[in-house]
């Protein structure tokens, strides 16, 4: 990533085929939507005959031997439920170079060990920061079987129990934006706009902690072994495998991670289902579509000495939950927390953690708790589109406002050039009342600040006082917000002043004071709202900005924007000057 020099980033499996058009729809996506990260599903074939690799036809692919593919899309494009897991995040991602710098590039913390280590941390991190995941409908990857196609023996980090990080997981539900370990180069390129000269692309540290030796000395790692004696995927579905050993056909739920089916006891693990064929195998597997009763849940509860209590039991899944029994009880425990262990009080204390009586009771209670959240997410995107109604109204107003000003004019007696200023102003103040006014250009660093690619920069080892000074403006009435893009390094304390916001106006200045909790280490926003009322006379308000540091971080403002919130206020865009050359 830090050699790459294109703009878009495509990470991918390298067992994998593409089609002819995939690179054209790469570019054409991001040309039509930049601010995505875009994903690619791959679809899957267990047929061994294409092994040696011998180049197949695509269109064989999607047939006998397709493990997850349906009505001419993956398996995974068609799940609503638990796409996280039905869809191959680890199979493709794209974004956007400067995206993928901004959010600090690949964590390289040890976690992502191993095959569990697909880019989609990448994606949920910059989901965090604002960018939306999309998954492409009609173009995909392709795989054939090979050996170790799943990944053998190697060791992987810390999973939710079907091989999605709980690292990533982690991520996603904090939504925290930067890497919790940082490639030093990737960090220099963020920091500083450029790549070092002469950077170390591999700490010399991970040399000897990545190795086997050292990852088998950890209990956060574990030795992953695909099935012995000729094991095979034979169909993927919903939230079980279909696998076939020697001649017969196994179910084996989603829920209980790596299953050596050599192994006698694997099994016979009482989640496992057994049968003569993958149809029987998914016959049974509908029957058993809603939850058993407790009478007849397929569970072993282990025999056990009087007094002594057994360990937690995986019993199911519901959702995104597992179902685990401990202690006569069903706990409903988010996949999302990672492993969790039960007999640990404080564990099963953790407030996401549902307990009940009964499988059913468990279910129910996650049922209502999916239920409660997607009232909340209906009731959040009603009021998003309430308001946006209203911001569609607002400038529907404005625009008929526009159209009354131009057919007025039509009946005016003027120059050309009259007519032509007067729209230029018209088209401006219909363009700053619509989207309000980009300003970062027209501000000057004073001395202690310095202009760079990614923004204005001020450290904190300048002395305190104005770094920018902005252009002088002339805004009638209203309430205007001004949005400042910045970020800060290098905080010693919390609740410490960074940035005075002046605005001058007719004698007059208002300060906004933001303190370090108000920026973050990526371009964060902050807006200060204020009102200019009737100009003393006739006269338009004559406005400037001014940005002051305070000396305790390091500072940078990489955009600057002003907008009417409401009012009739206008700006002409010859009062768009800079204040000092």
């Amino acid at each position: 990533m830090a050699k790459s020099r294109g703009d878009i980033v495509v990470i991918c499996d390298s067992d994998a085929m593409f089609t002819k058009s995939f690179v054209r729809t790469v570019i054409e996506t991001f040309e039509r939507t930049p601010e995505i990260a875009l994903h690619f599903d791959e679809v899957r074939n267990s047929r061994q005959d294409f092994y040696p690799f011998n180049y197949p036809p695509f269109e064989l692919l999607t047939g006998d031997g397709a493990i997850n593919w349906r009505d001419g899309k993956t398996t995974g494009l068609w799940d609503t439920e638990d796409p996280l897991h039905s869809r191959n995040y680890g199979a493709c991602l794209c974004a956007k170079r400067a995206d993928l710098i901004a959010i600090g590039g690949a964590d390289e913390h040890m976690d992502y060990l191993g095959h569990v280590c697909g880019p989609y941390e990448l994606t949920f991190r910059l989901v965090n920061k604002g960018r939306k995941e999309v998954w492409h409908e009609s173009e995909f990857l392709y795989h054939t079987w090979h050996p170790g196609s799943d990944g053998d023996f190697n060791y992987i980090g810390p999973t939710d129990g079907r091989h999605m990080s709980s690292t990533a997981l982690e991520a996603l539900e904090t939504g925290r934006v930067m890497p919790l370990t940082e490639n030093p180069v990737i960090r220099h390129e963020r920091e500083n706009g450029v790549p070092p000269v002469n950077g170390q692309f591999i700490n010399p540290a991970c040399l000897k902690a990545w190795t086997q030796e050292e990852v088998a000395k950890s209990p956060r790692f574990k030795l992953f072994k695909c099935g012995q004696g000729g094991t095979k995927l034979v169909r993927e579905l919903a939230t079980y495998n279909i696998l076939s050993y020697d001649d017969k056909f196994y179910g084996v739920p989603h829920s209980l991670g790596p299953v050596d089916l050599a192994r006698k006891e694997d099994r016979e693990k009482p989640q496992v289902i057994e049968g003569a064929s993958a149809d029987e195998i998914e016959a049974l597997l509908a029957e058993r579509s809603s939850p058993a009763p407790v009478a007849t849940l397929p569970v072993r509860q282990p025999s056990r000495p009087q007094g002594v209590q057994a360990p937690p039991v995986l019993v199911g899944m519901a959702g995104p939950f597992n179902v685990v029994f401990y202690d006569d009880a069903y706990f409903g425990v988010p996949i999302s927390l990672g492993p969790v262990d039960l007999a640990d009080p404080a564990q099963r204390a953790l407030p996401e953690i549902l307990k009940a009586s009964t499988w059913n009771d468990v279910d129910s209670m996650i049922r209502a708790q999916r239920l409660s959240r997607l009232e909340v997410e209906s009731r959040a995107r009603e009021q998003m589109l309430e308001q946006l109604r209203a911001e569609l109204a607002a400038k529907d107003a404005m625009i008929a406002d526009f159209l009354d000003t131009i057919t007025a004019m039509r009946g005016e007696s003027r120059s050309w050039n009259e007519v032509r200023d007067r729209l230029r102003r018209e088209v401006f103040s219909l363009q700053f009342r619509l989207n309000g006014a980009e300003l970062f250009d027209a501000f000057t660093p004073t001395d202690i600040a310095e202009r760079r690619a990614d923004g204005i920069h001020v450290t904190a080892d300048k002395p305190a006082g104005h770094f920018l000074h902005g252009p002088r403006l002339s805004l009638d009435k209203g309430k205007y917000t001004l949005d400042i893009w910045g970020a800060r390094q290098r905080a010693s304390a919390a609740g410490l002043p960074v940035l005075n916001v002046e605005l001058v106006t007719n004698g007059t200045t208002t300060v906004g004071t933001f303190n370090t909790e108000h920026f973050a280490e990526t371009p964060t926003l902050v807006s200060l709202v204020f009102q200019l009322n009737d100009a003393p006379t006739d006269a338009r308000h004559e406005f400037e900005i001014r940005l002051a540091h305070h000396g305790h971080v390091d500072l940078v403002v990489s955009r600057i924007r002003l907008r009417l919130t409401s009012g009739t206020g206008a700006a002409s865009p010859a009062d768009l000057r800079r204040q000092h050359a």
